[in-house]
């Protein structure tokens, strides 16, 4: 294995409050077991996330911690 990358999660509640048609492409269909089999394919031992995209749910300061909160709850318990 090799390196490392930078990649995005798509956590359920971040998916519900941007919809499907924000998240076109593979965000939209992002699961971890395709995520990881994608770094295995290439070679990644390690990666680094973050949620995708920002955008209108988080304009709302209300919104955006609740929000920021339940994607950091989910990628806690990806671990």
């Amino acid at each position: 294995m090799r390196g490392w990358v930078r990649g995005h999660i798509v956590p359920p509640s971040l998916l519900q409050a941007l919809g499907t048609q924000r998240l076109a492409g593979a965000s939209a269909n992002w699961t971890p077991a395709q995520a990881i089999e994608s770094m295995d394919h290439a070679g990644v031992s390690a990666g680094i996330s973050s949620i995708a995209p920002a955008g209108d749910p988080f304009n709302d300061p209300s919104t955006a911690v609740l929000l920021c909160h339940e994607c950091n709850e989910y990628a806690v318990r990806l671990n």
